[in-house]
Formats: structure tokens, sequence, C-alpha cells
């Protein structure tokens, strides 16, 4: 048995509905099995895809929210006057 490839669907399925399983193929007659992952692995595996989105997009993602702060303040305090 060896890990399988997934196409394109299956990956953006996978990403999309956290699919806790993953296609292996047996070495001997090609079959395609998929298999459950066991919940301590699927959970590590979550973290370590966390860890990776907010490294490339926590900076982004926190000067879009820092953006907004502002431009509400200064709104809020242009309406005010």
């Amino acid at each position: 048995m060896y890990r399988s490839r997934r196409d394109w669907f299956e990956k953006i399925f996978n990403g999309i509905f956290w699919y806790q399983r993953r296609p292996y193929r047996c070495a001997h007659c090609m079959t395609r099995y998929w298999m459950s992952l066991e919940a301590r692995v699927w959970r590590h595996t979550f973290r370590l895809r966390a860890h990776k989105w907010f490294g490339e997009w926590g900076f982004y993602f926190g000067a879009l929210i820092l953006t907004l702060i502002v431009g509400w303040s200064l709104n809020l305090l242009q309406s005010k006057s």
C-alpha cells in the first residue's frame, strides 16, 4: 500500500469540507482505497495548515482589520463634529 495522489476535485473537496480520509493504492492489484485518519493525525495536519495560512496571510489580514478600524474611527469622529 502507498499513498495515492488526489485529483483536483478531491483536493478542493478535502479543502472545503475537511474530509478526514486519504487515498491509498495497493501496489499489487492497483485498487484504490480511502482510509480514515486517526483524530490526532488530522488535528495535527489542521494545526500545520492553519499555521501556514496565518504565516502567509496573517499580515495582510491584520493590515485589513487595522485599516477598517482606523477608517471606522475616523468616520465616527467626523460624524460627531
